[in-house]
C-alpha cells in the first residue's frame, strides 16, 4: 500500500450570520465579516495493491469504523441553542423543555460521526482544520496510528485466507 500525506494552506474571508431583533421585535439576520483567516487541509492519497484491494472487498473490511468524533462542537451547539431561545423568547423554560428542542439539543450533543475504512481510499481523503498545529497533529495520527491500523487489518485477513478452520492444540 502506498500513502501520501500533504497539508495545504488556504485563505478565506471568514463570516458568520448574526441573529438580532429588529425594531418591532422580529428576528432578523445579517452577515458579519470577521476578516481573512487561514484554513489547513490534510490530503491523504492511499493506493492499495491489487491483493490488498481484493482482501478489502472479499472480507468487507471497507465497512469498519476507524475513527469516531462528535458531529457538533460545543460552540456550534451553544450558537444553535442561542438561536432557538431568540426565536422562542416568549417561551418559559418549562415550555422550552416541553417543546422538544431541549431534547433535540441533547441528542445533538451525543451524535457522533464515524469515518469508515473505505473513506480513506476516496483519493484524496481530506480533512480540514483551523490551525496549522491541528492539521500536523492529524497528519501524524494518520501516519502513526490510522494507516498502521488499516495495514494490520489487511494483514490479519491476508493470514485468514491461509488459516485452517480446524485447530488441534496439545497442552
Amino acid at each position: 500500500m502506498e500513502a501520501t500525506i500533504e497539508i495545504r494552506e488556504s485563505e478565506y474571508t471568514d463570516r458568520k450570520q448574526e441573529t438580532y431583533l429588529g425594531l418591532f421585535g422580529r428576528v432578523k439576520y445579517r452577515d458579519v465579516i470577521l476578516g481573512q483567516k487561514k484554513h489547513y487541509t490534510v490530503y491523504l492519497t492511499l493506493i492499495p495493491s491489487e491483493e490488498e484491494r481484493a482482501i478489502i472487498l472479499k472480507y468487507k473490511i471497507d465497512e469498519l469504523a476507524i475513527e469516531e468524533e462528535r458531529t457538533f462542537s460545543d460552540e456550534q451547539l451553544a450558537e444553535q441553542e442561542r438561536d432557538y431561545r431568540l426565536h422562542l423568547r416568549n417561551f418559559t423554560e418549562e415550555q422550552f423543555q416541553q417543546s422538544g428542542i431541549a431534547a433535540g439539543l441533547r441528542e445533538m450533543r451525543q451524535e457522533k460521526k464515524q469515518t469508515l475504512l473505505n473513506q480513506y481510499f476516496d483519493n484524496p481523503y481530506t480533512k480540514g482544520f483551523d490551525t496549522r498545529q491541528d492539521a500536523h497533529t492529524y497528519a501524524d495520527k494518520l501516519e502513526k496510528e490510522i494507516l498502521p491500523m488499516i495495514k494490520s487489518q489487511i494483514d490479519y485477513y491476508r493470514l485468514e485466507s491461509v488459516r485452517q478452520d480446524k485447530r488441534t492444540i496439545t497442552l
